[in-house]
């Protein structure tokens, strides 16, 4: 019964999905301090490290569903998992001479295996649109588990002789992610579309070449990382032209309204992505000044609540899939993002009568009641924006869309960090005049986020109309 439970794409995909980012969270939750206490790079130089490792990442992944759709999704997917291995392996042995070489080889894999991950997982659903939603709602809170998990590996390393172990953990829950997902693709080899099974010599000459360009920009960037915001907005723009080029050799009726009205929604779920990544910052600051915190005669760290937003997608996960089984309309990924962007107003319009109608320290229910709301509106969001790529798009451009929908969140978290002195809210020393700075924060944020998501709600027809005109989306 469990072997074929297992053998189920969208459940096997799942726990997969848990693997991946949890070889990911392993690695991010020492990097920081592996720099600086065993690399012996200073605080800030560490941290900036760390910034470009996650903006290249995103860069990456943009670059790799590209290679993935240009050449075969399975066989990157596979080279992105040997990066992986010869990267975390060079970070545990230490061979920090050519330190760079190892961290761009990690940001190379990664963005390869991720979008192509999933580009592969949509070739096991048969073509099938209600699948889709609710099978990358699972996939997503795959990734919630499997970054907790990752993340939380943190505690395990207390000096920093024992740091290293993280990239050793990491390639392990890699290997055993290539393995299983091959098995897996090997047993369901009459069912899973490649979109390319050879591959010739000269291709796999233009692969290594493409692949040896890659890591002599990743480090040229690495050395120069005051232009890192410039890669992520050419490399938003980039994808974007080598979407509509690709698109144009394609010939399919409507295939162009398609990918404008992908382009369109990607667009929109950056303005998500701003406040999300925003999220973190804020609430925290604001818990600890004037959120109370004890329970039993406990003081609960601000930190901890943010371990209610990966709870709560769990919930609303679960939630969704269930209403998605006995759900039967088709799928308009458009209602489902702005949608989000009302959740995610209603979130901070909780925490601003929270602060307007409480005397003294804010109850921790209206924080409670807060998470639930955003939460709620990043699993409107998340996996819907994985899941529309593989509903406009065609098998050749899955991946690049994959990707771009993780190059959202690294435009939005640009954007974040331009507006930090806007968003992160608190900054006054005095206690009441703090308070009345996040109110006033809470309410703007609140309104500017339900007039946009309303807005687009209610003109969704007249959008879809201007659009995609009279075309179907379809399974492709």
């Amino acid at each position: 019964m469990i072997r074929t439970f297992l053998e189920k794409p969208w459940i096997f995909f799942g726990l997969m999905s848990i693997v991946l980012t949890a070889s990911i969270g392993a690695i991010l939750s020492v990097l920081t301090v592996y720099l600086e206490h065993v690399i012996h790079f200073s605080s800030l130089k560490s941290v900036q490290a760390f910034v470009a490792f996650l903006k290249l990442l995103y860069c990456g992944s943009a670059l790799g569903g590209a290679i993935g759709g240009r050449y075969s999704y399975r066989g990157m997917m596979n080279f992105g998992f040997i990066c992986i291995v010869l990267g975390a392996g060079g970070l545990y042995f230490q061979w920090s001479h050519v330190l760079l070489l190892w961290f761009s080889l990690l940001v190379l894999g990664y963005g390869l295996c991720t979008p192509c991950f999933l580009a592969v997982f949509s070739q096991t659903l048969h073509e099938n649109l209600n699948r889709y939603h609710s099978s990358f709602v699972l996939i997503y809170m795959g990734m919630n588990i499997g970054a907790v998990l990752g993340i939380s590996t943190s505690s395990a390393w207390r000096l920093p002789s024992q740091y290293h172990d993280a990239f050793l953990i990491s390639l392990l829950l890699i290997v055993f992610l290539a393995v299983s997902l091959n098995s897996f693709l090997w047993k369901q080899r009459q069912e899973v579309k490649e979109n390319e099974t050879l591959l010739s010599l000269k291709k796999l000459l233009e692969i290594l070449g493409i692949s040896g360009l890659s890591l002599g920009i990743i480090d040229f960037f690495f050395h120069h990382q005051e232009v890192a915001n410039f890669v992520l907005l050419g490399g938003c723009l980039a994808t974007f032209l080598l979407l509509w080029a690709w698109g144009k050799k394609i010939s399919k009726p409507g295939l162009g309204r398609r990918l404008g009205f992908y382009s369109f929604l990607s667009l929109v779920s950056v303005i998500f992505f701003i406040l999300y990544n925003a999220e973190p910052d804020i609430l925290t600051v604001f818990i600890e000044q004037h959120v109370d915190r004890n329970l039993a005669g406990m003081s609960i760290p601000a930190s901890t609540y943010y371990l209610l937003n990966p709870v709560f997608n769990l919930l609303v996960g679960c939630g969704f899939l269930w209403g998605l089984k006995y759900f039967k309309g088709e799928f308009y990924p458009d209602r489902w993002i702005y949608l989000s962007l009302i959740l995610m107003g209603l979130g901070f319009g909780v925490l601003y009568l929270g602060a307007v109608l409480s005397s003294g320290l804010i109850s921790s229910a209206w924080i409670i009641l807060a998470y639930a709301m955003l939460s709620a509106a990043e699993m409107c969001l998340a996996p819907v924006a994985y899941a529309m790529g593989f509903v406009y798009g065609l098998p050749k451009l899955y991946g690049i869309m994959a990707g771009i929908s993780q190059l959202a969140i690294g435009i939005g978290a640009m954007f974040t960090s331009e507006l930090a002195p806007w968003l992160v809210l608190g900054t006054k020393a005095n206690a009441s005049e703090n308070l009345a700075y996040f109110i006033r924060g809470f309410g703007v944020i609140s309104l500017i986020w339900l007039g946009i998501g309303f807005s687009l709600l209610l003109l969704r027809n007249p959008i879809r109309a201007a659009i995609l005109g009279r075309v179907r989306v379809s399974a492709n």
